[in-house]
């Protein structure tokens, strides 16, 4: 009977896993590529495009980079091509393990019936208890299928933010650069302006009044990682995430607050002073100031801006 018992368990526990093998595989090949892909998530070419003082070696790095990722998709689509061989190879196998288990099956039943009724009894016991544990693999396949899914889409979050970090670093840099422009032309006023690059705008501000626990992964999440800026802060909590997934799941999914803050783009924030006393550090800030030296700092931009009101007037007066 024991002899009996452990055959049926092992063909049983065989054939199953040979299914839970080829679904595997299955899984494997159509994740390969999207896998090799991801390896080098976060790099954006277009960064290093463009004229630059240091062309000759970005240039250089840019080829080495190419004929890394051109590797990289080589050798996915060539784990991908012999997956799906192995794949073919297995399933002609299962077809002949489920024709050997079909044989063992009969002679299986022609000894237990030669048992006695309490024998038969513990062995159809020990049969249902195979049966129900036998979707385990199935149920563990399950899990790593949905693991590698959310690990894909962590990675594509991690370019996202990467792509979000760079347009937005790129557009207070040229903001920067007109501004410094245009307040060359100021100062004979007194005026003096300046770009704060990548401020969290007052959305932000009026979520944390609202949102307590999102307020508070927030806070967290701006501790571990105090990056200048706050979707690259982001960007570094979902690699932290994708390397550990049970570690980070308690920080972005212990509230649906979150994702309020997830959505807010930082901007930047203009900053106007005015020279107020003689010294070159006297100078204060536009909300430090009367009414009247607030106007006195704003007629002059006014003046001096190609377009606006005061333009069209004396466009036409001219």
């Amino acid at each position: 009977m024991i002899e009996l018992r452990n055959q049926y368990q092992s063909a049983t526990e065989h054939r199953e896993t040979l299914r839970t093998t080829l679904a595997r595989l299955q899984d494997a090949r159509k994740n390969a590529k999207p896998h090799f892909e991801g390896l080098l998530a976060g790099f954006d070419r277009r960064i290093l495009q463009g004229d630059s003082p240091l062309g000759q070696s970005v240039g250089q790095a840019l080829a080495i980079m190419d004929d890394v990722l051109g590797r990289i998709g080589d050798s996915g689509a060539s784990v991908e091509a012999k997956l799906a061989e192995a794949a073919a190879a297995l399933e002609a196998q299962i077809g002949k393990a489920d024709e050997e288990f079909r044989v063992f099956s009969e002679r299986y039943s022609e000894r237990v019936s030669s048992l006695s009724a309490e024998q038969r009894g513990l062995l159809e016991s020990h049969r249902k208890v195979m049966e129900e544990t036998a979707n385990l693999p199935t149920l563990e396949r399950e899990r790593d299928s949905a693991r590698q899914l959310v690990e894909a889409l962590l990675r594509g979050l991690v370019d996202r933010c990467d792509a979000v970090t760079s347009s937005l670093e790129k557009r207070s840099a040229l903001r920067r650069e007109k501004i410094e422009q245009f307040g060359d032309q100021l100062k004979s006023f007194g005026v003096r302006m300046a770009v704060a690059s990548l401020q969290l705008p007052k959305q932000f501000q009026d979520y944390t009044q609202r949102y307590s626990e999102g307020t508070r992964v927030c806070n967290e999440l701006r501790s571990n990682h105090s990056d200048r800026c706050w979707h690259q802060s982001l960007k570094r909590g979902y690699e932290t995430l994708l390397r550990d997934l049970l570690a980070g799941y308690s920080l972005f999914f212990r509230t649906s607050e979150f994702s309020f803050f997830v959505s807010v783009f930082e901007d930047d924030d203009l900053q106007i002073e005015l020279k107020v006393g003689k010294g070159e550090t006297d100078y204060r800030g536009i909300g430090q100031i009367s009414a009247g030296q607030r106007c006195t700092a704003i007629f002059p931009i006014l003046l001096k801006q190609q377009s606006g009101p005061l333009w069209w007037i004396s466009r036409k007066t001219t």
